[in-house]
């Protein structure tokens, strides 16, 4: 048995007492405990005691009275009086709850007063509160596997759910994006605070994602980065119940992953601007085109060749289409 399970027993004269604890409990649940007395076999005095009444207290604060109750035989002259698996109810507002269902153990003491002499017996035991044994609060993600193209906003979403059937957890959390196809460190992508109910679940969305690196070498049209990438999204999470307790699991959620690439009609058209720009550059070899020649990603062909140079219809035609198959 639990030592914590163990009544607490003791002979006061010739009187008998346990004062039990059944079992830890978590923040905000009913706690329940079980009292005894009775005589000995030597000097049956209990009967004389009247009626008793327990009380259960915590810090002077008292949180179970129970009726006036009678004494009853036991065997050959002797009485018991008690009470088994008395379930107590702790009012969230009280201002010792707090305290109360912080994690770690409290001292519970019971008061036994008898209502003819008022002979009085008090016994102490310690209420043992425990956190919520599978994590308070998880994550799921709530994602259509959409796989969005390159520079086309996305959102991430998801529910909190609070498993506690006892207390509402405030989490504070924070949404995290790590480029898994350039290992780079992970970025922030939005977070809050907020309270789940108990039992319940409470929806969130990220705001609008964009991935939008540079994959494409402008004015050649040649891919010069990945055209797919994969992006790891984790959830990391700090949360809290109602009387104050932190919780450290789980701290992370499980792992999204959003795969993101360049659209076939974009890596076609970088196709065809290639081959342009291998038609230009062999006729510029030849002399057809002089003057200065340069780009700059995603900038637009123009100012940088003299319409001047151009030696035919064709040439300049040729460059035109570098300009309009840009991406």
């Amino acid at each position: 048995m639990n030592p914590m399970q163990q009544p607490f027993m003791s002979l006061v004269g010739s009187l008998i007492t346990s004062f039990t604890i059944s079992r830890p409990i978590n923040p905000g649940a009913s706690l329940q405990f079980s009292w005894n007395v009775s005589d000995s076999n030597a000097v049956p005095v209990l009967a004389g005691w009247g009626p008793v009444t327990a009380v259960l207290s915590f810090q002077q604060n008292t949180l179970y009275t129970s009726a006036a109750l009678t004494p009853s035989s036991s065997g050959p002259g002797g009485s018991s009086v008690g009470q088994s698996d008395v379930s107590v109810a702790i009012s969230a507002a009280a201002p010792y709850a707090k305290e109360l269902y912080s994690l770690g153990s409290h001292d519970l003491s019971l008061t036994i007063t008898g209502s003819v002499a008022l002979n009085t017996i008090t016994r102490h035991a310690d209420l043992k509160v425990i956190p919520e044994s599978l994590g308070p609060l998880v994550w799921l993600w709530d994602v259509a596997n959409s796989s969005p193209n390159w520079n086309q906003p996305y959102a991430l979403a998801g529910n909190f759910l609070n498993l506690s059937e006892n207390s509402a957890m405030t989490v504070t959390f924070q949404l995290y994006e790590t480029d898994e196809t350039d290992n780079t460190p992970a970025i922030p992508r939005g977070g809050s605070t907020l309270i789940v109910p108990i039992n319940q679940e409470t929806f969130w969305t990220s705001s609008v994602i964009t991935q939008n690196w540079g994959w494409l070498d402008c004015p050649s049209g040649l891919a010069i980065h990945d055209t797919i990438k994969q992006f790891n999204y984790q959830m990391q999470m700090q949360v809290t119940d109602a009387w104050g307790n932190s919780y450290s699991f789980p701290q992370f959620s499980t792992i999204y992953r959003e795969v993101v690439g360049v659209p076939d009609y974009k890596m076609l058209n970088a196709g065809v601007a290639a081959t342009a720009f291998g038609v230009a550059l062999g006729a510029a070899a030849g002399g057809a085109i002089s003057g200065p020649f340069t780009f700059g990603i995603g900038a637009a062909i123009g100012g940088g060749v003299a319409a001047t140079a151009m030696t035919s219809p064709r040439d300049f035609a040729m460059l035109r289409k570098i300009h309009l198959f840009q991406i």
